[in-house]
């Protein structure tokens, strides 16, 4: 009623006036009592607030970049990066899409669902914990995770403690990448075969989607800024050199033209 269906909800006063009419108790429903309500109703999982997705924003954006025609784009404009949950609860609304088309597929094997780390994947992994709480159809996922992938300080925000947000009854199995966040080259091929590590590289086939986010070398609470500067690296160097950003902690650069 507060919310409404298919037209605009009631005011917090005619919602108290019908709900008191239908319940005739002696406590009363009063018009301050009804966001309390709501707020629970959206922590059991009666309601999902769902933040809406900017057309416009989306059009402007395929429009400068053709290449997203062929993706499924979606803009969520936010006020500031206290903000960012929002983007995070979209992310979980269009993964949940992509499960069940996965699950119809797969027939009751478990869907692969691999982990990056940072502040981004951990809002995502919240706001997807709850959407599977109450999801209708049964379904089991094989979680893959990076274990480290953040400063020795920050084990927050790696992915592989993610898995203890999700409900046990979709969970079929865990693999984490026990690993150091960074690796030289020259080593890759051998860290690839080492107990702890070579798990998470053959389960890596099975993995149908894949959630992470980028980061930006301007920003100082960046996960790869920090630990780079922990590492006793040049930052202002590397920026100065053309880098611009990261995704699983791979450096970006503007493409040469």
């Amino acid at each position: 009623m507060f919310i409404g269906q298919d037209e605009e909800g009631l005011s917090p006063t005619a919602h108290c006036e019908k709900v008191n009419a239908e319940f005739r108790g002696e406590r009363q429903l009063s018009r301050e009592a009804i966001y309390p309500l709501i707020a629970e109703a959206v922590r059991r999982g009666f309601i999902r607030l769902v933040p809406p997705v900017n057309q416009q924003l989306v059009t402007d954006l395929v429009k400068r970049y053709p290449c997203l025609q062929a993706c499924a784009v979606r803009v969520v404009e936010t006020a500031c990066k206290e903000d960012n949950g929002k983007v995070a609860t979209a992310a979980a609304e269009l993964a949940m899409q992509h499960l069940a088309e996965v699950a119809a597929v797969k027939k009751g094997s478990p869907v692969g669902l691999g982990l990056g780390p940072g502040r981004a994947t951990l809002d995502f992994c919240r706001a997807f914990a709850r959407l599977l709480a109450v999801h209708a159809q049964p379904v089991k996922l094989q979680l893959v995770a990076i274990s480290a992938g953040c400063p020795a300080n920050a084990p927050e925000y790696a992915s592989s403690s993610f898995f203890n947000l999700f409900p046990p009854h979709v969970v079929a199995s865990t693999v984490g990448l026990f690993a150091e966040t960074l690796v030289p080259i020259k080593d890759f091929e051998s860290i690839k075969r080492r107990a702890g590590v070579k798990e998470a590289f053959e389960a890596q086939a099975g993995i149908d989607l894949v959630v992470t986010s980028m980061g930006d070398a301007w920003d100082e609470d960046d996960l790869l800024c920090m630990f780079l500067k922990q590492s006793g690296q040049d930052v202002a160097s590397l920026r100065a050199a053309g880098w611009i950003g990261n995704v699983q902690y791979r450096p970006t650069a503007p493409r040469a033209r």
